[in-house]
């Protein structure tokens, strides 16, 4: 009578989860500034980044998307609010990319 040997099968381990970031936006080398200024007392903000290049690009305000424009380095955004407040903007690659540029605030 030859005995059974002991249970000698190696657990299978278990896989684990390693969560993946989505990609976060980078400036890659695009500065943006922004200055305020009011006309007639509405609120108006000029939006410059350097460089400059071909396409569009993105205009977000507050982090929303308002609208696209060439990539000429130069914007205006009538924001037409009257009084106070702060507005942080970035320009972003059209199509839309995670090639932002840096945040510029404004405030009036």
């Amino acid at each position: 009578n030859t005995p059974t040997p002991a249970n000698t099968s190696t657990p299978t381990p278990t896989p684990t989860w390693t969560p993946v970031a989505s990609p976060t936006p980078t400036s890659e080398g695009i500065t943006l500034s922004a200055v305020g200024r009011k006309v007639k007392g509405l609120q108006k903000a000029d939006l410059s980044w350097d460089p400059p290049g071909s396409g569009t690009v993105d205009v977000l305000r507050n982090g929303a998307k308002l609208y696209d424009t060439p990539n000429d380095g130069f914007h205006t955004d009538p924001i037409d609010g009257r009084g106070g407040g702060t507005y942080t903007y970035q320009v972003c690659l059209s199509p839309p990319s995670t090639t932002c540029s840096n945040t510029a605030s404004v405030t009036f």
